[in-house]
């Protein structure tokens, strides 16, 4: 059968019957814990797919200094919630496809349990967290109830598109996941079973002192260069969708 639609949404019908068959499961709920660098980059690519059904939990808003690094930066947008813009990049790109569920957790897992209890429901989960507390929070939660998940290591300072798919009881460059993995040893977490993605290549050196917009304090920094996180989220979707388990 020819099918002919010249229609604007011609492409993305294409696309959208062609991942239909390929991910039957785009109605099952997908997580997504921080939408920093990475997790905004994971969200894009899932949106990109026709995956509908979210969690986003993230309690910080978004700054003029992620305008290099976040996929759901737009002037706009800055000093809004990033779970917000979230919420309208998934409406915007898919309401036509039917109906879609947002679920917003504008809470830190660093700092509070609330989260748990929505996070049970999850098919997958994102961690896409950059700080220690919550990270190996998270990690001791989904592993001790069995959701599957996959989760970043850092970006920072990072100018590399060799993004790593392991298990964090290999991890040996990223000092974010090798300190989380300490932690979690010490909880008796069997880290051997997390699958992580890092990224491999040269760390800059830092700038400073730069005045940092957002917080009006002087602090040396560099901001993830737009490509690396890119390709962190990039890795941990191909891992989720198509089963790329040379993680």
């Amino acid at each position: 059968m020819l099918w002919v639609n010249m229609g604007p949404l011609s492409r993305i019908n294409l696309l959208q019957s062609g991942l239909e068959r390929k991910f039957p499961d785009r109605d099952n709920q997908v997580s997504i814990i921080g939408l920093g660098a990475v997790g905004s980059w994971v969200l894009r690519i899932l949106v990109v797919c026709g995956y509908r059904n979210y969690i986003l939990l993230d309690n910080d808003v978004l700054k003029e200094t992620d305008f290099n690094r976040n996929a759901l930066f737009d002037w706009d947008g800055v000093g809004r919630y990033k779970v917000e813009l979230g919420e309208e990049l998934i409406r915007k790109f898919l309401s036509h496809l039917g109906k879609v569920r947002v679920v917003l957790i504008k809470k830190s897992i660093g700092k509070s349990n609330g989260w748990q209890k929505e996070l049970q429901t999850s098919s997958f989960v994102f961690d896409c967290i950059d700080g220690l507390n919550g990270k190996a929070n998270l990690m001791r939660f989904l592993w001790k109830n069995g959701i599957p998940f996959v989760s970043s290591g850092s970006t920072a300072r990072k100018i590399s598109l060799d993004a790593v798919g392991d298990t964090l009881s290999k991890v040996k460059e990223d000092p974010l996941l090798s300190r989380v993995r300490r932690r979690l040893i010490s909880w008796g977490v069997e880290v051997e079973k997390i699958p992580v993605v890092y990224l491999k290549g040269k760390t800059l050196p830092l700038l400073g002192p730069v005045s940092a917009v957002a917080t009006g304090r002087d602090r040396q920094i560099m901001g993830s260069w737009i490509l690396s996180p890119m390709a962190v989220a990039i890795k941990m979707v191909n891992w989720f969708l198509l089963g790329d388990r040379d993680i």
